[in-house]
């Protein structure tokens, strides 16, 4: 910015007190000057201003408003020193603009569909408000979807800022849906996951390039030179087609609840380790998000940096206290957070009931919905034999009691008796996404 004499310039800080106040005369190092920019040390002379109600702040011109943020999305790094957990929901000091707040977070990344056949969706698209419109919108008028732009600023930043912010995006697209994270994740750090078998995959940085690092369960396997994932079974494997697995006879399935996820960040692993198999990513590394709420309001400009901290942790710890880093991409309404497109999976879990009469394809299904649900909400959403991994697709209800037909792709070897009745306990698991903000039924 830059400031002259007789220029109007604000204190937000002071309220209604503090506008169209006049800049009398400056100085630099004791002389008079008539114009100071930025990165100038200078002296103000204002009328009407009691010195004493100042601390450190903004000053304003009256042309070129800074908003007041109650909520805003930005694009954020997660630190490797922080050691602990950084989980959505969860509450952090952040300092952006000239103030340290509390605010929660909510983090996600982007839905880039690799593994979107297998995660398909219903669920209604929300109203964008004033925002910019859906992709759907968008490619009507000129297939092209806006995004909400962030101010350029020529801002000072250290180096680690300066080469990480490159890959930074300058502004959010509302059109796009997001993948929710329960976790911040490190870029390009180990991806962990439990599989469809009930084992815990790991796969991280091996100490030669065209290797992945392959822990089951704690106990490192067999080198992973190679990466596959069949997007119609959501299977990976490695070289030779063997699982992700416990055995050459596990199914080796990353489950829909965290499919995208998994899948987004192995890309980026795999490619940086030299690892063939899966999509290259366009971007050099993972981006993340945060939508952070702020329980007070800041004035700080779009396109500040922030840092997020849990400075409630011992100061004599050797510990690090700062958790993340960022740059401000937009503000929003913490009143209105449906144009924020933000998936999660959900499942609900039922059981077999009975073979059809009439189809041996089709299962009877139960304990899943009570009897007033609104059915058509789960009809054509995907279900999952659990314990064979076979998927099918919810038809129609069956009856007044809450049970269903789930149309299967082949017929289950499950036993049952003579007239079709399932014995013992087959359960299954339907899989659906839900915006994080949207009020809905299901």
């Amino acid at each position: 910015g830059a400031v002259k004499p007789a220029q109007l310039v604000n204190f937000p800080a002071l309220g209604e007190v503090g506008k169209g106040k006049k800049v009398r005369s400056l100085q630099k190092f004791k002389q008079p000057v008539q114009e100071a920019i930025q990165g100038d040390r200078v002296a103000m002379c204002i009328s009407g201003l009691d010195a004493k109600e100042l601390e450190r702040g903004i000053v304003i011109g009256e042309k070129f408003p800074v908003p007041t943020l109650d909520a805003c999305i930005c694009v954020v790094n997660r630190l490797s020193y922080f050691k602990q957990a950084v989980n959505t929901k969860a509450k952090f000091h952040v300092t952006l603009g000239h103030q340290t707040v509390m605010a929660t977070a909510h983090f996600f990344c982007p839905l880039d569909g690799a593994a979107a056949p297998s995660t398909t969706s219903t669920s209604s698209v929300p109203s964008s408000g004033g925002y910019p419109s859906s992709a759907a919108a968008a490619s009507k008028a000129d297939k092209s979807a806006p995004l909400r732009q962030a101010p350029s600023l020529a801002m000072g930043c250290g180096a680690l800022v300066a080469d990480t912010q490159k890959n930074w995006p300058t502004s959010f697209d509302f059109s796009q849906n997001y993948c929710h994270l329960d976790e911040l994740f490190q870029a390009n750090s180990a991806v962990e996951y439990e599989n469809s078998d009930g084992d815990i995959v790991k796969l991280m940085q091996g100490e030669e390039l065209g290797k992945l690092v392959f822990q089951l369960n704690g106990e490192t396997k067999e080198a992973v030179t190679e990466l596959k994932f069949d997007i119609s079974s959501g299977r990976l494997s490695m070289q030779g087609g063997a699982p992700l697995g416990s055995s050459i006879d596990s199914r080796g399935v990353v489950p829909l609840k965290d499919r995208d996820r998994v899948i987004y960040l192995l890309r980026f692993l795999a490619h940086s380790c030299e690892v063939p198999g899966l999509p290259a990513p366009d971007k050099p590394e993972p981006l993340a998000y945060v939508l952070l709420l702020l329980e007070r309001p800041v004035i700080c400009p779009l396109g500040s940096l922030l840092i997020g901290s849990k400075l409630d942790f011992d100061i004599h710890s050797p510990n690090c206290r700062m958790a993340f880093f960022g740059r401000i991409l937009c503000q929003m309404d913490p009143k209105d957070l449906k144009p924020l497109r933000i998936v999660k999976m959900k499942s609900k879990t039922g059981a077999l009931d009975r073979f059809d009469k009439q189809d041996s394809h089709v299962m009877i299904c139960k304990d899943m919905f009570k009897a007033d649900t609104d059915m058509s909400l789960f009809t054509g959403l995907k279900v999952v034999h659990e314990q064979s991994g076979t998927e099918g697709v919810l038809e129609s209800t069956y009856g007044q009691d809450g049970r269903f037909k789930v149309r299967f792709k082949q017929e289950l070897k499950v036993k049952a008796d003579a007239k079709g009745q399932i014995r013992g306990n087959e359960r299954i698991t339907l899989y659906f996404k839900k915006f994080n903000f949207e009020q809905s039924k299901k």
